[in-house]
């Protein structure tokens, strides 16, 4: 099985939360929100401890300028300073407890340190704020998988399918719990629909047709 695949969802999740934190760039900044907009160029670019600098400006100018937390600590988190990024993320959620951007990238952060009773808490209350909110059931669902906590799992995966249902990797991933839960039949199913709502490059699609065959299925 290939259970380790990567996240693609998280990255979609992690390109809204750069547009959140990111309105209007400027080359020569000047207030907090200037460096705020330049620390997510430097971010976008790769360049993150430039990116921490221009954050750490635009706190030192405004200590209550949340997108500069938030830039930082996802900054932090793609340096895979997991806890600063905690840290960032829980300060943006003190000054504004109704976003659900902190929350979910605290989660992630929870997720990454394999804290998931912690992580399950935060994406929880992104699903409170914003019961539509896809991404935060799918890496709910992935949580529950750490956690063997398979019905769960499977729950959160059909409400991202529910909420998407062309969104493939919640078929993989359910795919992979019923093979896990013994139920090949179901199992079978979910790896055919992930075909059909893969892209065309996707590159587990040879290795799914390869575990319906093991599992007694056909193409």
């Amino acid at each position: 099985m290939f259970i380790n695949k990567s996240f693609s969802g998280l990255l979609f999740s992690f390109i809204l939360l750069v547009f959140f934190l990111c309105s209007g760039c400027i080359l020569s900044p000047q207030t907090a929100s200037d460096y705020s907009s330049h620390g997510m160029l430097y971010y976008g670019d790769c360049q993150y401890d430039q990116a921490i600098s221009d954050f750490n400006k635009a706190i030192e100018l405004d200590p209550q300028y949340a997108n500069a937390y938030g830039g930082r600590g996802l900054t932090y988190i793609a340096k895979k300073q997991y806890e600063l990024a905690i840290i960032d993320f829980s300060q943006v959620i003190e000054l504004d407890p109704q976003s659900t951007v902190p929350y979910f990238g605290r989660g992630l952060a929870y997720m990454e340190k394999n804290q998931c009773d912690s992580a399950i808490m935060d994406f929880n209350k992104v699903i409170e704020l914003d019961p539509q909110h896809i991404e935060a059931y799918y890496v709910r669902g992935i949580c529950y998988i750490k956690k063997k906590q398979y019905n769960l799992v499977i729950a959160d995966f059909n409400k991202v399918i529910e909420l998407n249902p062309q969104y493939a990797d919640a078929y993989m991933r359910k795919a992979i719990t019923y093979e896990i839960l013994g139920n090949n039949s179901e199992a079978i199913q979910n790896y055919k629909l992930f075909l059909q709502s893969a892209p065309s490059n996707e590159s587990d699609i040879e290795k799914t047709k390869q575990q319906i065959r093991k599992l007694g299925g056909a193409i």
